[in-house]
């Protein structure tokens, strides 16, 4: 792709956003935001892609749909997570979880407390890592999902192998293996 079809792209985004703010169809404008974010990450403007998000929490008290708003926090969680930026990757994927954290969606569930687990233990705080991801393992383990429990063992495995407990690590990874 060109460079001008990449600043079409963006241009075109930016003008569906603003018509979309227009109408107050503010469910609409936060995933234009966050689709113009993604375009500019996969650009390498990983600032850019910050703003945007940011932007479109401007309209959160608007939002009636926790989802949408979910989504945005968790990608502005790994944005900070890839710049290192642990305190507000920590603070996005919290923020996130908490609109979400009634939900019966197990998957959503698992994807943002795992990537709180690996922010704790970037933040040198393995116990909270871990203890985080046994809750996880137990609300796993009453959804009756298998494959779920099946990630959340291999996590938990990973989560010892980067501690160097290796014995551990691979009780983890037997465990997702048999199952």
């Amino acid at each position: 792709i060109n460079i001008n079809a990449k600043a079409n792209d963006i241009s075109k985004l930016e003008k569906e956003i603003k018509d979309c703010i227009i109408e107050k169809n503010f469910s609409e404008s936060l995933k234009l935001y966050d689709k113009l974010a993604k375009v500019h990450y996969d650009n390498g403007k990983h600032d850019l892609a910050v703003l945007n998000l940011e932007k479109a929490l401007d309209y959160r008290d608007q939002l009636q749909d926790s989802k949408i708003l979910s989504d945005i926090y968790f990608h502005l969680g790994m944005i900070y997570n890839r710049k290192a930026n642990f305190a507000n990757a920590l603070k996005s994927y919290k923020e996130g979880l908490e609109l979400i954290e009634k939900t019966t969606d197990i998957k959503t569930l698992l994807k943002f407390n795992v990537k709180i687990a690996y922010i704790y233990t970037s933040l040198g705080n393995p116990d909270e890592a871990y203890r985080r991801l046994l809750l996880l393992k137990d609300k796993v383990t009453s959804s009756n999902q298998p494959e779920l429990l099946r990630f959340v063992y291999y996590e938990m495995g990973t989560l010892h192998y980067y501690q160097e407990n290796y014995k551990q690590a691979l009780e983890f990874y037997h465990k997702t293996k048999t199952m």
